[in-house]
Formats: C-alpha cells, structure tokens, sequence
C-alpha cells in the first residue's frame, strides 16, 4: 500500500505528489491510500459530491490523542509565527476542528480498480495496437448509436459544444455539422491524432488531450449549450465521475 496526499487537495504540492503516486499505484498495481489536507479547507458539504464516494476509517481514544499532539507539535502551521503582520496562524481553529474528529475520511483504489490516473497510458497503447478498437468506422452497432445520439438531439444547431471522450473523432465530425464552435476532449494522444484527420478543414473544432476530472479544460459557467459524454464512465472511479458531472453542470447553461 502507498498513502500519500489527495491527488485534487487544492496545494500545487499536495497535488502533484498525488499524481504521481497514483501514476506509480497503477502501474505496480499497489493499493493507493490518499488523504486530503487542504481540500476541507474549501470543499463545500452541500455542493461538493467526490468525498461522499470516499471511506470512513473510526479511530479509537488513543489514536485521536495521538493525533492531536502531534498536530500541536506542527507549531509552524498551528501558531503564529510572530506578532508581525502576515505571520498570523496559517491553519485556525475551525479548520483543525475536522482533525481533531474520531475518525479518518481518504480515497482507496484498490489494485486494478479502474481510475484516471493511467488513462493516457493505457489508451495510448491501446490505439498504438489498433487505431479503431472499438470499430467506430465499419460497426453497425456504433453507427446506429451515433445516429440515435444525433437524432436525439432537440435544437437544429448549436452555439458551443463540448465533447468529452471524443476517441478518434467519428462522432466528433458529425457533431461539428450541428456545431458553431466545438471542444473534444480525449486522454489519449494517439486517439487524437487520429481525430483531427477526421475533422481535417474544420476551423471550428478544437482538439484537446486531457485526463479528467484532473485536468478539466477551462470553459466559463454558462458557457456551453451541449456537452456530449462519449461512455467515459466506465474508466472513472465514482468519485471521479461525479466530480465530471458536476462540471458538465457548471458550464451548461440554462436549457443546455
């Protein structure tokens, strides 16, 4: 098992040490234990879906004890450090109040648990191997699907699009037909350059490689009027993909 800082802590360092465990758990298939620090300091209960996918471990008297002494030897973070201004306590008492509780909240994947953190990898390989896995251009059960997606459609046209998923671009070309701008996004590099042949003299497509959530491209709230998930689902831990979908939320606008 490796512990180490949540991967989406809200600290550059937190992050980027998260990362790269991860990145290591996945390919050694260890089991990786992330505890978040900083992400209680702005995560909101009411809003804020990832922590409810996460597990609850209940600490006993002596473990909270413990705990709590060694918070208080941490007298850099927990004490001011003069009485000059900008040296105030960096961590005050309502945000220590969380671990100071009887009991410890973090993310476990699991070996072999499906996860973002090898998707650039894994898909890499897999289109490096074979440039249409799942047969996008010749099957017939992909295409009827395509065409009921697009049939579905309410709205003749659409001002800002954003796909998610867009593997090597079949539905992103007929999407752009209906698009007055078009953001497709998709981890793997390989998957996407074969995706720009497929929109090739549309100046109105973007192509953007990117894992998500952690690497969610920035769009404005309200931004968009459609947003495609091309079954990323199913390469998502839970919490990943709620996280997903309140982004999708955010940039929609209202009847989006």
């Amino acid at each position: 098992m490796v512990a180490s800082t949540y991967r989406s802590d809200g600290h550059p360092d937190h992050e980027v040490l998260g990362r790269l465990a991860a990145k290591i758990c996945a390919e050694l298939s260890f089991c990786l234990l992330e505890f978040p620090i900083w992400y209680w300091h702005w995560a909101a209960p009411g809003t804020e879906v990832r922590w409810r996918h996460w597990t609850q471990l209940s600490l006993d008297e002596q473990t909270v004890q413990a705990k709590r002494r060694a918070l208080a030897a941490h007298t850099s973070q927990t004490q001011p450090l003069s009485s000059l201004p900008g040296d105030e306590v960096l961590l005050d008492s309502q945000f220590l109040e969380h671990f100071h509780g009887p009991r410890e909240i973090f993310r476990l994947t699991w070996p072999g648990d499906k996860d973002a953190a090898a998707a650039s990898q894994v898909f890499d390989e897999l289109y490096a191997q074979r440039p249409d896995p799942w047969n996008y251009k010749d099957s017939h059960y992909e295409q009827r699907k395509q065409e009921i997606m697009m049939a579905s459609l309410p709205r003749r046209r659409y001002r800002s699009v954003l796909e998610l998923g867009c593997s090597i671009g079949m539905q992103t070309a007929a999407l752009a037909t209906r698009s007055g701008q078009l953001l497709a996004v998709e981890a793997s590099a390989e998957a996407l350059a074969h995706a720009g042949e497929q929109v090739t003299g549309m100046e109105h497509v973007s192509l953007r490689q990117a894992t998500l959530p952690g690497q969610w491209s920035h769009c404005d709230p309200g931004s968009m009027d459609l947003v495609v998930l091309s079954e990323i689902g199913y390469f998502l831990a839970a919490d990943e993909l709620a996280e997903v979908l309140q982004h999708c939320a955010t940039v929609l606008e209202p009847g989006g």
